[in-house]
């Protein structure tokens, strides 16, 4: 399991292809503990456009 430095601000991961049940495929990676802490244990997040950045959100 990768350990992130307390002062951590950027968290690299990597992205995985995942085979769904009809063939298709998508991504999936794991989020990092200090985000997800910082979420407060979030059970679903959502993902947001906005122009070229992109916004997390917890739901």
């Amino acid at each position: 399991m990768t350990r992130w430095a307390k002062d951590a601000t950027e968290f690299e991961v990597s992205v995985n292809n995942s085979r769904n049940k009809d063939g298709s495929y998508s991504k999936t990676c794991r989020i990092p503990k200090p985000i997800v802490e910082m979420l407060r244990d979030p059970s679903s997040i959502k993902f947001k456009i906005k122009g070229r950045n992109i916004v997390i959100v917890a739901g």
